[in-house]
């Protein structure tokens, strides 16, 4: 005998993410698009998901659409990520994007200007 199981989906892809928040905005495509400073089928690509938008239209998205960009990035939130402002979490989310050695450089920039 077969079970019927449903999986719960963890997260929503940023295609996903995109296309609720139109509705929720009640906004279009094209209207988004005019917003972004993109074509409307580049719109229509990344609600599809068979592009991801660049690191600058991501930040773009997230502020024209109320969204967290951590979570857009497909990151689980850390406990206290709710305290953290807009700009630490815009940080937070371009650290991400930094190769082992750059993060090294930042991490001893950091510590000498707290030392100065």
């Amino acid at each position: 005998m077969k079970r019927n199981v449903t999986r719960k989906k963890l997260r929503l892809t940023p295609g996903e993410q995109i296309k609720d928040a139109l509705v929720t905005h009640q906004m279009s495509q094209s209207d988004l698009a005019k917003e972004v400073g993109v074509s409307p089928s580049t719109i229509s690509q990344w609600c599809d998901d068979k592009r991801n938008p660049k690191p600058r239209h991501q930040k773009l998205l997230c502020e024209i659409l109320h969204l967290d960009i951590y979570q857009f990035q497909g990151y689980e939130l850390p406990q206290d990520y709710e305290h953290l402002t807009f700009a630490e979490q815009e940080h937070l989310s371009l650290y991400r994007h930094l190769t082992d050695r750059q993060r090294l450089a930042i991490s001893q920039m950091i510590k000498a200007f707290l030392e100065s």
